[in-house]
């Protein structure tokens, strides 16, 4: 009963808001290579099953709900960075021959060619954007986990329970 709470508080709207305004952005810009629609539905079924993650760390290894959910909001965002950086998710207009040949970028073009984008176009991060990104990225993992999640938990869980 405690994880499928746990998932519906994850899952929740209010959870997943933040991360839907800052992608619609990239989305406006046509920057974002994923369709809308899926980002949706990923979204909450992400944080709901992270969240459960947090609660299965909480009762397994003893530890306080604030540090499973701090635990889970590094791994989170660890997880979501790894993916932005390695996954073709943005695009500019810059064209993908244009890009310097690596191994790296050779890979993405060749998943992004799977995945029927054809003349892939990728977001060349700059070492100050992407750092910005992961800022963001720790900052709005921490917030969303510890704060918001953790507030979520506290009201429903713990009531249910005491």
């Amino acid at each position: 009963m405690t994880y499928i709470l746990g998932f519906l508080i994850g899952s929740s709207a209010i959870v997943a808001l933040l991360f839907y305004i800052s992608v619609y952005n990239y989305v406006k810009d046509d920057a974002f290579l994923l369709d809308y629609r899926y980002y949706l539905i990923l979204v909450p079924l992400y944080f709901g099953l992270m969240t459960m993650f947090a609660i299965w760390l909480q009762k397994n290894l003893g530890l306080s709900l604030s540090t499973s959910l701090l635990y889970t909001s590094i791994l989170s965002s660890f997880m979501i960075m790894l993916a932005i950086t390695y996954l073709p998710v943005y695009k500019i207009a810059q064209s993908a021959s244009s890009l310097r040949s690596t191994n790296h970028q050779k890979t993405l073009l060749m998943i992004a060619n799977e995945m029927s984008f054809g003349e892939a176009e990728f977001y060349k991060w700059s070492t100050k954007r992407l750092w910005q990104q992961y800022n963001y990225l720790l900052l709005s993992h921490f917030l969303t986990y510890n704060f918001i999640i953790y507030y979520l938990i506290n009201l429903y869980i713990r009531s249910i329970y005491v």
